[in-house]
């Protein structure tokens, strides 16, 4: 193997484990990197002749891509084909996932802190007993507020890469 496909293969992996890391499949990772790499949009048929998945697998990880908006899918009027595209930044899609995180932990704090008034609100030895259930929903409804926080002041300072 040539030196360059080496790095590209390195490159490649590096990517689908970010995929799957934000709960996408690794084919979606490689196909975001052919469509970034790319020096011009891609067929289908280009993509899968690219990474070497299967038909079929280029237009489920496709059709991922572009229903979340990462990718875009062009073609000529009265034309079947189909190009696609990607037209954002690498770190872009980096600072989305931890947008993305945000989004998650503002929504996880309002359901823990709603449960945490639930339990709050117990009496007599339903409240006894949920002594442990009340600790850790305090250290959450203690924690996620400075984490979000935190997270807030990185994507901001990141956004502005």
């Amino acid at each position: 193997m040539a030196a360059i496909e080496e790095i590209e293969g390195e490159v490649a992996s590096i990517w689908e484990d970010m995929a799957e890391g934000r709960g996408f499949s690794r084919v979606a990772g490689r196909v975001l990197l052919t469509l970034m790499l790319a020096d011009r949009p891609l067929s289908q048929a280009e993509v899968a002749e690219e990474t070497g998945y299967s038909l079929p697998t280029i237009s489920r990880a496709l059709s991922t891509v572009v229903t979340l908006g990462t990718g875009k899918k062009t073609g000529a009027p009265g034309s079947r084909l189909r190009l696609y595209h990607v037209d954002v930044r690498p770190q872009d899609l980096m600072v989305g996932g931890l947008a993305k995180w945000l989004r998650d932990a503002g929504t996880v704090y309002n359901r823990l802190a709603a449960v945490l008034e639930k339990v709050e609100s117990l009496t007599g030895e339903e409240a006894e007993g949920a002594g442990r259930l009340r600790a850790f929903l305090n250290e959450m409804c203690d924690a996620l507020p400075r984490m979000i926080g935190i997270m807030e002041r990185a994507v901001r300072e990141m956004a502005a890469i």
